[in-house]
């Protein structure tokens, strides 16, 4: 790549984000990048740094020109990595029909039912002691019993699947730490062993129930389902458990924890976009064109960084701001276009469930301690959120 004058190199570099001031705040690199440059050239990693909402956008929508399968632009992408989350169309478009279709057996609106029982179920174990991390004893324990009901299996034991999972998240960050790489193949081989075995012995309704059913009719390759069910659990434990443990930090932070009031669809929108939990996505260019003046051409990857999309000024009035009834609010936390993440709608119920449920408890719940944030550039969320129910014991 030859850095010509309409293009930019990214300063600091990517893998700055892995720096212990990033880590607890992103947004000022963030800021100053998309200041400097909506898309510039990290020599690191070897792609363009797109920071710009509406450039980031277009990518998403634009599956023609920019791929997730990186074999369309003649890039290696061995076996354990095909999934819905790697597919472009078509072959995408029937995995993600196969998704669709199981969730909408799953019915969402008796689903909140279940929600609200593992709400209980979980929040009556965590206040066992004077204080509670929201991340150990509230966020993961709801996000792992929820997607295992919603794929129909046993949820599986937290203290082996937690390290697999979090070992898949970091080496997501394996372009700007290389040696987080080789723990994540061996995670994701772990995981996708074990959603084969549940495919091969479903144990009740739910989506492994109707991929196991489906596998002699559909033309979708046994392994790409094997992945998209680890990928879904994988998304649905990580995704979700950090979005609800980010959410509930900032709320606790302002003293703006629901409690009489629930809250709303357009206030957990809104924690979405502010927290941001998926802070980037990567795209290959599969054919010549230009992003905001840039050339881009073939085989060059376009890293999008979602969260610095969702505070662009350009979009979103005060961006840094928590702004719980804003409208409209056209974020990109849930991605956009062919790739947008099919369990958006579950996780926002179980985020406003969870939130209503421990603010309904705990009105005067208080951090005990600025939270802890997890080495993870890629996808962010707090290491630990110490809280005490009563607001009593503070640090």
């Amino acid at each position: 790549m030859i850095v010509t004058a309409a293009s930019a190199r990214l300063d600091p570099p990517l893998r700055s984000l892995l720096d212990p001031d990033a880590l607890l705040d992103p947004h000022d690199r963030y800021r100053s990048w998309r200041a400097s440059a909506p898309v510039a050239w990290d020599e690191g990693t070897s792609s363009w740094v797109v920071t710009s909402y509406a450039v980031c956008r277009d990518v998403l929508q634009d599956v023609t020109t920019f791929g997730s399968d990186r074999r369309r632009a003649g890039l290696p992408l061995p076996p354990s990595m095909l999934s819905i989350q790697t597919l472009d169309p078509p072959e995408h478009t029937e995995i993600r029909h196969q998704v669709l279709a199981a969730l909408r057996r799953y019915d969402l609106r008796t689903a909140d039912t279940a929600i609200a029982a593992a709400v209980d179920d979980v929040l009556d174990r965590a206040v066992a002691g004077t204080t509670v991390d929201f991340v150990r004893d509230v966020a993961q324990p709801l996000a792992l019993q929820v997607i295992a009901d919603v794929l129909g299996v046993t949820p599986p034991d937290a203290a082996w699947f937690v390290p697999v999972s979090t070992a898949i998240v970091d080496s997501m960050d394996a372009g700007l730490a290389p040696e987080r790489l080789a723990a994540g193949v061996a995670a994701r081989e772990e995981l996708a062993a074990l959603a084969t075995t549940w495919l091969d012995h479903p144990d009740r309704p739910g989506l492994v129930a109707a991929f196991a059913a489906g596998l002699d009719e559909w033309d979708t390759d046994p392994v790409v389902v094997a992945n998209t069910v680890r990928a879904f659990a994988h998304a649905g434990f990580e995704s979700v458990g950090r979005l609800l443990a980010g959410a509930a930090t900032v709320l606790l932070a302002e003293h703006r924890l629901p409690s009489a009031v629930p809250l709303s669809e357009r206030a957990a929108a809104e924690l979405v976009r502010y927290v941001s939990p998926v802070q980037g996505d990567a795209r290959v260019c599969v054919r010549d064109t230009e992003l905001a003046g840039v050339p881009i051409r073939t085989g060059e990857v376009v890293t999008l960084l979602l969260a610095a999309a969702n505070h662009d000024p350009a979009a979103f009035p005060e961006p840094d701001r928590l702004v719980l009834d804003r409208e409209p609010n056209h974020h990109l936390g849930f991605g956009r276009g062919a790739h947008a993440c099919v369990g958006a709608a579950l996780g926002l119920r179980v985020l406003r469930a969870a939130l209503d449920g421990f603010g309904r408890r705990f009105p005067a719940a208080t951090l005990v301690e600025s939270p802890a944030w997890a080495a993870n550039a890629t996808l962010r969320g707090p290491a630990a959120v110490l809280v005490s129910p009563t607001g009593r014991e503070r640090r």
